[in-house]
């Protein structure tokens, strides 16, 4: 496969993953705050949306993102950790 090769998938279905709505997925590709599932290295982890603001404010603040992904998933209580 080429590494230029895009993949994609579909609104509904990232709304689901992220657990948030299409119009905040909007606004935060407008606001350039969306991150690509490519450079989202914790992409196996569900977040809610409180989480991914944490997530997102790391980023903007060019944390190391593997650090910041565990840092959020071992805050949360045992038996959530999706």
């Amino acid at each position: 496969m080429n590494q230029d090769t895009k993949a994609f998938i579909k609104m509904e279905t990232l709304c689901k993953q992220i657990d948030t709505s299409k119009k905040t997925i909007e606004n935060w590709i407008r606001e350039g705050l969306f991150v690509p599932a490519v450079a989202f290295c914790g992409r196996s982890k569900r977040f809610n949306v409180q989480e991914l603001e944490i997530y997102y404010a790391g980023v903007i603040a060019q944390q190391d993102r593997k650090e910041l992904v565990k840092e959020i998933v071992d805050a949360r209580s045992t038996g959530s950790k999706v």
